[in-house]
């Protein structure tokens, strides 16, 4: 065999046995863990906040919670009043308003449903 071909074929081999070696060591690094498979990741705790309306609290009236929570909110389906812990279960931004509105559970009674952001304090 000529040297050129001896040295291609020398190539081939050192190719093939990288490769291999390659192989092994991802097969091992994710069957031992250490390998890039994701880890699944806790779900967050629910983030907790506030009714927000001393103009409510002193017109001695409750903060409405909304069917929707968008421009368009349909209909009440609860009520809090000023100073209710509330669980945060969601968030969406209304382009129309230009605001937030955040979906809540009242801590004291289980209600839920849609406020407008001006309506919470997050804490």
């Amino acid at each position: 065999m000529s040297r050129k071909k001896r040295g291609r074929s020398l190539m081939v081999t050192l190719a093939l046995v990288v490769g291999a070696v390659c192989c092994v060591g991802v097969a091992l690094a994710v069957f031992s863990g250490r390998g890039s498979l994701p880890t699944p990741t806790p779900s967050p705790t629910p983030a907790v906040g506030k009714l927000f309306c001393p103009d409510c609290a002193a017109a001695g009236l409750p903060v409405n919670l909304w069917e929707n929570g968008r421009a368009a909110r349909g209909k009440i389906v609860g009520r809090g009043e000023h100073g209710d812990r509330v669980e945060i279960l969601g968030r969406q931004w209304e382009a129309s308003e230009s605001r937030h509105y955040y979906r809540v559970r009242v801590s004291e009674t289980g209600a839920e449903g849609w406020v407008p952001e001006t309506l919470i304090e997050v804490e």
